[in-house]
């Protein structure tokens, strides 16, 4: 690959990139909404004492439980499928962007609703594997 060749495609790599960031996720959702970015679990026993292996391994399959999980990342970073759907225009109806809209996902908001019906499955998994004074809260930052 000649030098031509690399900077064409360094340059078309970053056009991408900054198209993809530069799209507004705002447009797809109400000004007072929150777009959900992470669901984190965190075990505090009340006695202070480190939550035992049983408990650890309920918690790190929590994800299952959750009912709202957060737009898939790329590498960690980006959420390429979300901006893919935020680069779409939702009034024009024609290929390219009815290809990206099949191909994106909606950006995900946060819904009070479904944080307090996973406190109450994590709650319920908790209960039945035998801590029966398991209580669940949440937070949102």
């Amino acid at each position: 690959m000649n030098l031509r060749s690399r900077t064409l495609l360094l340059s078309l790599s970053v056009l991408l990139i900054a198209c993809c960031y530069s799209c507004s996720v705002e447009k797809y959702i109400n000004p007072d909404d929150l777009v959900l970015k992470q669901n984190q679990y965190h075990i505090e026993m009340q006695d202070g004492t480190p939550a035992t292996k049983e408990i650890n391994a309920i918690i790190s399959g929590a994800e299952k439980y959750s009912a709202q999980t957060p737009n898939k990342h790329l590498l960690g970073l980006m959420r390429l499928k979300m901006r893919l759907f935020c680069i779409s225009d939702p009034s024009d109806t024609n290929w390219f962007n009815n290809y990206l809209r099949t191909k994106g996902e909606a950006p995900v908001v946060y819904d009070p609703n479904a944080t307090l019906r996973t406190v109450q499955q994590l709650e319920n998994l908790m209960i039945g594997q035998g801590s029966f004074n398991a209580s669940v809260s949440f937070d949102t930052l």
